[in-house]
């Protein structure tokens, strides 16, 4: 049974040597976030490593902020630093990761002003903003309409109905390497399936959730529900038959 195309994350935990990003590409990693910044770290000094080593590898590189909030400001003259320095293009998305913090106040103003920032240069459209799927609460009203990750690793899907990505575990090839399923194709460019409008069920993959099954057919999700004479908080798990029609 095929999956949703793959993301990884690329940071100082990661290797940056040309046999891991082989091991990734097998399976079907194609698409790299590349961490350029940390909160705290003026040079994140792995980012030019990643960033090449990808490139070699025939993959795309994202742009990614890993970020406590304590100072926007400081975060985004470090993170267009490098992502300049780099060569980085306007094509390529930015990834916001909001670590939890218990130290800083305000955390919804501070989110907001580093987008303020990070849109001086980005469109909106290409902005992405992660947060562990416990500490998403806070910001939903911020995180409208912008891809959404979640971090969720070791359950059976993001656990957030409108994830359109979700970083399904932490650990690959004895590693610390975040990997993710890119739902609607966000960074992958494609939804990584072929549908057919011919067909009356959908076989669900890692990480379907019944939001996931209605927006790729364009179902009301309420019919989608009635159809299958399901509820909302059932559980979609990997192989199931799911009637579309």
């Amino acid at each position: 049974m095929s999956t949703y195309p793959r993301i990884a994350w690329a940071t100082s935990m990661t290797p940056s040597n040309p046999e891991h990003y082989q091991e990734l590409l097998k399976h079907h990693v194609k698409s790299m976030i590349i961490c350029l910044h940390l909160s705290g770290v003026k040079t994140y000094e792995v980012a030019e490593k990643h960033t090449k080593a990808a490139k070699k590898a025939g993959m795309s590189a994202h742009a990614g902020l890993i970020t406590d909030l304590t100072n926007p400001l400081d975060d985004a003259r470090c993170f267009y630093r490098t992502y300049k320095k780099l060569g980085y293009s306007s094509a390529a998305k930015v990834v916001i990761f909001c670590m939890h913090s218990n130290t800083v106040n305000k955390r919804e103003e501070k989110l907001q002003e580093l987008l303020r920032y990070i849109a001086c240069f980005v469109d909106k459209a290409k902005i992405d903003i992660t947060f562990n799927k416990n500490y998403l609460q806070k910001f939903e009203d911020v995180a409208k309409g912008y891809n959404l990750t979640i971090f969720n690793p070791g359950s059976l899907n993001a656990g957030v109905k409108n994830a359109g990505t979700w970083i399904y575990t932490n650990t690959f090839a004895n590693h610390t390497q975040y990997l993710g399923y890119d739902f609607y194709g966000f960074y992958t460019g494609n939804s990584g399936f072929q549908l057919s409008w011919l067909d009356d069920e959908y076989i669900a993959k890692p990480g379907d959730t019944w939001v996931t099954v209605a927006t790729l057919y364009d179902i009301w999700l309420p019919d989608l529900l009635k159809l299958n004479s399901a509820k909302y908080d059932d559980l979609v798990v990997p192989g199931q038959h799911i009637k579309v029609r």
